[in-house]
């Protein structure tokens, strides 16, 4: 669980297969969403879905540098301010992940553990 807890953003990305985003002007698009929020710069990444329907993005928040996936089934349906706005609702995700309370509970394991068990 601790394990999963610290790596589940670079599983999920491995598991899928996600490579960099490949539109350069959409990429910087994201880049400037990103620093509106004043979050730093996630991974912006693509999954290909080798002809898949399923239109979706998702954030993966991390300690360490969190991304943002989309399936090429929804970049390739929506124009740049459709997939920007879909990259600012992603962004919203990252902004509320709170990563000191995250390593608050990763350190404290030891006694959470205790006192479940």
């Amino acid at each position: 669980l601790v394990l999963w807890n610290a790596r589940h953003g670079d599983i999920i990305r491995w598991l899928l297969r996600a490579r960099p985003l490949e539109n350069a002007a959409l990429l910087q698009a994201f880049i400037r969403l990103a620093n509106t929020c004043g979050l730093p710069p996630p991974r912006f990444e693509q999954v290909n879905l080798g002809g898949g329907v399923i239109a979706n993005a998702i954030a993966l928040p991390d300690r360490r540098r969190s991304s943002v996936v989309f399936t090429d089934a929804l970049l390739s349906r929506l124009d740049e301010a459709e997939a920007a706005a879909i990259c600012a609702h992603e962004l919203a995700h990252l902004e509320y992940y709170d990563r000191a309370l995250v390593d608050i509970l990763v350190k404290s394991k030891g006694h959470i553990k205790s006192r479940i068990w």
